[in-house]
């Protein structure tokens, strides 16, 4: 039983681990809580993880306590963990998040790492990623490519602060233009490469998500209609048909159900070669796309 002194419960270090473990013992599996325990006191206290055993008895103050329990509370909510924290780790960076931008993901991460194979670190390159969010692929690119010249756009303009200030924290030299790609009509760069992962998820597919993602990120960077799936891979194209430069290269992060249908799409432009990978889990989740002429 905790104990109480006039300002409410008190409990310890080792007590409110306790406490993370009763409270979400029906949702989460023990080394998860324990996990998501030493991820918030790290975000929240600049506590590293070796605290719990060297200081078990440490007194948590009413602040630290209510934090921590605000925490549980929102994880048995199925609030993700980089919402809570604040924060989300990319291509070895720490990204600022909040509920105005996807989560970064690690087959996202995939695809830096073929733009990375691909470029070489001292070449200079003109780069357009289309619907930034976090920006965590355009920063990420621009601590790799320091001589690059990169954009970013997206139409949130809440999305564009945020990429705004892990650009500034990072150091990177981002150009960000908040639009809407899908109306835009005229660019000055020519580019030598075009970078995106866009909505790509269909209406049908709600039903096999999870809840942290359906109640939390954003729907708008997510979905695509259903009658018009491919429409940012199809306007990206078009837009690339004009700016891209030739020997220039698309890369594209597409979901695997309408691979055949990328294909038959980009095969209509007759102007590209085709590559593609497999993401960590053996799906074909992205699109290296080189143009002839």
């Amino acid at each position: 039983m905790f104990r109480m002194d006039d300002k409410g419960i008190v409990m310890n270090l080792i007590e409110s681990r306790d406490y993370f473990r009763s409270a979400l013992k029906n949702t989460y599996d023990t080394p998860a809580i324990d996990y998501y325990f030493k991820v918030l006191i790290q975000a929240f206290f600049k506590w590293e993880a070796t605290i719990i055993g060297l200081q078990p008895r440490k007194i948590l103050t009413k602040t630290e306590l209510d934090q921590l329990m605000d925490a549980a509370k929102r994880l048995l909510a199925s609030e993700p963990l980089q919402y809570i924290t604040g924060s989300a780790h990319f291509c070895n960076l720490e990204f600022k998040v909040n509920p105005a931008v996807l989560i970064p993901r690690p087959e996202t991460e995939e695809l830096v790492e073929w733009i990375r194979e691909t470029q070489l670190q001292t070449s200079k390159m003109t780069l357009l990623e289309v619907g930034t969010g976090s920006g965590c692929i355009a920063v990420s690119l621009g601590v790799y490519f320091p001589n690059a010249e990169i954009h970013a756009l997206d139409i949130d303009t809440a999305a564009i602060e945020i990429a705004v200030t892990n650009a500034d924290r990072h150091s990177a030299a981002i150009n960000f233009h908040s639009c809407d790609f899908l109306t835009l009509s005229d660019w000055e760069f020519p580019l030598d490469r075009i970078v995106s992962n866009p909505p790509y998820i269909s209406p049908e597919e709600k039903q096999e998500m999870q809840p942290n993602v359906m109640d939390y990120e954003p729907h708008r960077a997510l979905f695509v209609p259903a009658d018009n799936p491919l429409l940012f891979y199809r306007k990206i194209l078009d837009f690339a048909q004009q700016h891209l430069k030739t020997e220039g290269e698309l890369f594209f992060e597409i979901n695997p159900k309408f691979l055949e249908a990328m294909r038959s799409l980009i095969l209509s432009y007759k102007n590209y070669n085709i590559y593609e990978r497999n993401d960590i889990f053996g799906k074909t989740r992205m699109m290296r796309l080189i143009k002839t002429v």
